[in-house]
């Protein structure tokens, strides 16, 4: 005799309160978990309960192990809510995979994000979705029935419109850092690589990575110190961007620089994409950054100014240099990034 499965209800946060990925979520069609850099965590449970520990990410852990739990978390029956934030409603959606590792997921604009399950997603009206959710402070708990039912009804929540995952499938080819000796020479690309690894061992400070990553990465691509401005102010209000680079005296580049782990989601863009429209307003002859790039010393993205939606290119510094960003296949790789960057 077979017994109904009664549903199960989740919320998901879409990142944390100052980055929100929900834009990759529905996308793409997932809901996904990091960090999932030690592989399948069925397979490697061992390894992330000791890695996770030992960095105090027990939350992460919780979280991991919840959206790997097929039993727990039921495929074709449970249902999920998307938040932004500790309060605010994106979407609501149905569980249609059981768990899932991809390597796609690991550079979501600066966060490793592999653990993950494919959901058919409604999204909501944002105005009506703020101030629902209180006290979840986990990237994935349970909620109640009654709070489900509360909130689907108060959207007219009544069915969900299966959709093709759209995540893919195969990773781009990866280059040998030998052949990247034509735009880096080889001696600085290793020393680069060190700091790198050096940086991502603790908390680093955003100064820090300007300092010791970002500016002699400039350097070793040709830039001079005359091309190099730090912490410029853009008039009134407009701020002071970490980085700002010009090409013959003309704007060409506005760089932002975040802390690595900080992530570089839509916030930091919209960050970057102010100081450039208010050079703008500045500038005498009314001309503009034509590009602006978002950085934490390990992952670089590359945007033109006037088509911000998607990265134009991309380089993650790890010795993964991949011909195309394995998210974003538009989006340009290694050695589109260094041509692009390259005085």
């Amino acid at each position: 005799m077979n017994v109904k499965k009664e549903p199960r209800y989740w919320v998901v946060a879409s990142g944390d309160s100052n980055h929100d990925y929900s834009d990759i979520f529905l996308d793409f069609g997932i809901m996904a978990i990091g960090p999932g850099h030690l592989g399948n965590f069925k397979k490697n449970k061992k390894k992330y309960e000791k890695d996770l520990k030992k960095n105090r990410k027990r939350n992460h852990l919780s979280s991991i192990t919840l959206i790997s739990d097929d039993k727990r978390m039921q495929k074709d029956i449970d249902f999920v809510v998307l938040r932004a934030g500790t309060k605010k409603i994106i979407a609501i959606g149905k569980i249609k995979s059981h768990y899932k590792w991809s390597e796609v997921l690991e550079d979501v604009y600066g966060w490793r994000l592999q653990h993950y399950r494919e959901v058919d997603w409604k999204k909501v009206d944002s105005k009506l979705g703020r101030n629902l959710l209180f006290g979840y402070s986990h990237n994935l708990c349970n909620l109640s029935k009654k709070k489900f039912k509360y909130i689907s009804n108060k959207f007219g929540f009544d069915h969900i419109s299966k959709k093709k995952c759209k995540l893919p499938k195969d990773m781009p080819e990866k280059f040998e850092p030998k052949k990247v000796n034509r735009y880096l020479k080889k001696e600085l690309f290793n020393k680069f690589l060190k700091r790198v690894k050096f940086f991502n061992k603790y908390e680093s400070k955003e100064q820090e990575i300007t300092t010791f990553l970002v500016v002699p990465l400039l350097e070793g691509l040709g830039w001079e110190y005359k091309d190099i401005t730090l912490n410029e102010h853009i008039g009134k209000k407009g701020g002071y961007p970490d980085v700002a680079l010009r090409k013959k005296e003309k704007p060409f580049c506005v760089i932002e620089t975040k802390y690595h782990g900080q992530g570089l989601a839509k916030d930091v863009k919209e960050q970057a994409l102010s100081y450039v429209k208010r050079f703008r307003i500045k500038s005498k002859y009314k001309e503009r950054f034509p590009f602006f790039l978002l950085t934490d010393g390990q992952h670089y993205y590359l945007y033109k100014s006037n088509k911000p939606d998607l990265p134009y290119a991309y380089i993650n510094i790890d010795k993964k240099l991949y011909e195309y960003h394995p998210l974003f296949r538009k989006t340009k790789g290694a050695f589109g990034f260094l041509r692009k960057m390259k005085k």
